[in-house]
């Protein structure tokens, strides 16, 4: 499609917000429209022509990286810094005919176009940190204090590839297992992506431009899965399953308990798609169903059924009254009931549905694997074996939720 080249190219700062190339390309600078009417979407470039500027993401787009812009294709010129800086501010292609109105026109200053030109040609380094000649550097999360679980979880993940690839080689380069503290997301540059992170640490890894694999928790659901892809359902993903239970099989008013704001918002919301006529009460005693969606105490209301995470249960000091009903809510009910099964901890079998996950990835991205390339080639993916389908859910892999009483 031609004039499509830029569509989604930018989206980009004011000369006092937009600071490198990278947040320009990712999206990551606040913006405002040119005529100062109003904030503009966020439309950063990898949404059309992926984070490795290979293009072909929406409809007939073309790839961004400087090396092929500044190259004279059979249909037009090659790019210089005048006629990239023309086509970003004014729309107007190097062989002066308009681009589509579907590129945005945006007042930036020669700096700041330089400084975008100049990251489109990095992305080629960028997108290949981590691939060497003969290896592959993935790093795999470290739990501070805690090296035997760490190293126990590399060691699963490394068996776990080793079984589905045959050995420790893909495509002729070794995988090498890279430590990595989920607290220094700087020390991680040179990896091809990162797998095991706790949920809470992922955003300064995505950040920087780094995959991230099978992190531990429950995302919330809205994340990049072009930067980002789980093995375990989703917090809105529970949320949703929760509430269906508890409107089907609820006895009366509803207490939603959370220490955030945000997450009672949410269940609320999904309480009220799933019964719209179903009571809530903010007091306990009231409360004939109460829902507890972290690890906070429980009201004193022993009459009342208690809906709990299995999660949050795991994290809770006190416990309810001996004859209170509680059903609990397990996100990952196929890791809960391996590790029963195999009389280990959840974690390893996390480890070892992450190797699988892994193994898939490589194998599918090729011979020229990119940081993009990994993930994007989860596109399709379907593990029966572990019950993870990515071409239905393509953040999270599954939305498999079991609300059962607990023993």
């Amino acid at each position: 499609m031609r004039g499509l080249f830029l569509a989604a190219l930018l989206f980009l700062g004011t000369a006092s917000m937009a600071q490198d190339g990278h947040e320009m390309f990712t999206g990551q600078a606040a913006v405002a429209d040119p005529a100062g009417e109003r904030s503009l979407i966020r439309f950063p470039c990898h949404t059309c022509h992926g984070r490795d500027g290979q293009g072909g993401i929406e409809g007939d787009v073309p790839p961004i990286e400087w090396s092929r812009l500044s190259v004279a294709s059979a249909d037009r010129p090659g790019y210089g810094a005048d006629t990239f800086h023309r086509a970003v501010t004014e729309g107007i292609a190097v062989d002066g005919r308009p681009l589509s109105r579907l590129m945005p026109r945006y007042a930036l200053n020669r700096a700041e176009t330089d400084t975008l030109r100049a990251y489109l040609g990095r992305l080629h380094e960028i997108q290949r940190r981590g691939v060497l000649s003969d290896r592959l550097r993935i790093g795999v999360a470290t739990i501070p204090g805690a090296a035997e679980i760490s190293d126990g979880y590399r060691a699963a993940l490394a068996k776990s590839l080793s079984e589905r690839l045959g050995g420790d080689r893909v495509y002729g380069r070794q995988i090498e297992l890279v430590p990595v503290d989920a607290t220094q997301p700087g020390e991680a540059h040179d990896l091809l992506a990162v797998i095991g992170l706790p949920v809470a640490a992922v955003n300064p890894f995505t950040q920087l431009g780094l995959p991230v694999l099978a992190p531990v928790g429950a995302l919330s659901g809205n994340e990049d899965s072009s930067i980002l892809r789980g093995i375990t359902p989703s917090r809105d993903a529970l949320h949703a399953a929760l509430a269906a239970e508890v409107a089907t099989k609820g006895q009366g008013p509803i207490l939603v308990v959370s220490q955030d704001p945000a997450q009672r918002s949410a269940f609320a919301l999904a309480l009220s798609l799933a019964a719209p006529d179903r009571a809530q009460t903010d007091h306990a005693k009231e409360a004939e169903d109460i829902v507890v969606l972290d690890a906070s105490p429980l009201p004193q209301n022993s009459a009342a059924r208690i809906w709990i995470t299995w999660q949050s249960l795991a994290a809770r000091s006190t416990t309810a009254a001996p004859d209170q009903t509680i059903m609990v809510a397990i996100e990952t009910p196929r890791i809960v009931s391996d590790a029963i099964t195999a009389q280990t901890h959840p974690i390893q079998i996390h480890a070892q549905e992450a190797g699988a996950v892994l193994a898939e990835a490589l194998k599918a991205a090729g011979r020229d694997v990119t940081r993009a390339g990994l993930l994007r080639a989860l596109g399709d993916t379907v593990l029966v074996d572990i019950g993870l389908d990515y071409a239905r859910f393509p953040l999270t892999g599954t939305e498999e939720i079991a609300v059962v009483p607990m023993p």
